[in-house]
């Protein structure tokens, strides 16, 4: 979101003395199931700046809470902060300051991951096979979640662009529907957002995939030749769909050198 926009928001609402906390970075919180998600959905009258409510919806759910039917979303994406803060000028709070939010727990890792719209997943699994990351694992309840948000490679979107329901949304990347935004079903037809998987995927990669992701070393002794074949000609095939896929230079670099499996926090 724009910088200005958000620092006019602040700046708007202080002027009009309407209370607020101020939340550095919502998804870090879900990817943490801070609680003020929780604390948040049981506000009666729950007032959203932020982006596309679809993003928020699924944020809350990630983080281990309900976005509440009733609450107002403003989009900073899409609005300016005039328009934000003049249809919030009659809002009366308790508390006339501003309050900022910060997550328990410091870090260096930028909060860049996706989240899973489950009102249009249809649990196809194809997120799970392909993310080559240990980002997705099968949950007690059969579907597939995101598990470990911080293997995500930053600025990575490919995930998005293969799955066939635009399920999964990228809350910090530019381009709609990925960003959250409502999914306009004939716009997706002209091929620049979704990309069909069977064009580099095969049953015997998923194979190779599976056994890379339980821990093998790329230069073990005892690796198996044929996997890392077969991997090869995966990396071969994300390298010249790098740009339909949106896959930022370091992530296939990280690749080709073996950086596979459940690192991260």
């Amino acid at each position: 979101m724009p910088q200005e926009v958000k620092t006019a928001v602040s700046d708007g609402l202080v002027a009009n003395g309407i209370g607020f906390e101020a939340v550095g970075d919502l998804c870090e919180l879900s990817a943490r199931g801070d609680p003020a998600l929780l604390r948040w959905s049981k506000y009666d009258n729950l007032k959203i700046i932020a982006c596309y409510r679809r993003t928020i919806k699924w944020l809350f759910h990630a983080g281990g809470a309900r976005l509440p039917d009733s609450a107002e979303v403003f989009n900073m994406r899409t609005s300016g902060a005039e328009e934000i803060v003049l249809s919030l000028r009659e809002i009366e709070t308790p508390d006339k300051n501003r309050k900022d939010i910060e997550p328990g727990h410091k870090s260096d890792w930028i909060p860049w991951f996706p989240v899973i719209d489950y009102d249009r997943c249809t649990d196809c699994r194809q997120c799970l096979n392909f993310c080559l990351f240990g980002v997705y694992a099968m949950g007690d309840d059969e579907r597939v979640h995101v598990v470990k948000p911080a293997n995500c490679k930053t600025n990575c979107p490919a995930c998005a662009r293969v799955c066939p329901a635009t399920a999964i949304i990228f809350p910090k990347y530019g381009q709609s529907p990925i960003n959250g935004d409502q999914v306009d079903e004939s716009s997706l037809q002209d091929g620049d957002i979704k990309v069909d998987l069977t064009e580099f995927l095969s049953g015997d990669i998923y194979d190779a995939l599976r056994l890379r992701s339980k821990g093998q070393k790329r230069f073990a002794k005892d690796r198996d030749e044929q996997a890392d074949s077969i991997l090869q000609k995966k990396i071969d095939r994300l390298i010249k769909l790098q740009d339909k896929l949106d896959i930022p230079p370091d992530v296939l670099a990280s690749l080709s050198g073996g950086g596979l499996g459940d690192g991260g926090e």
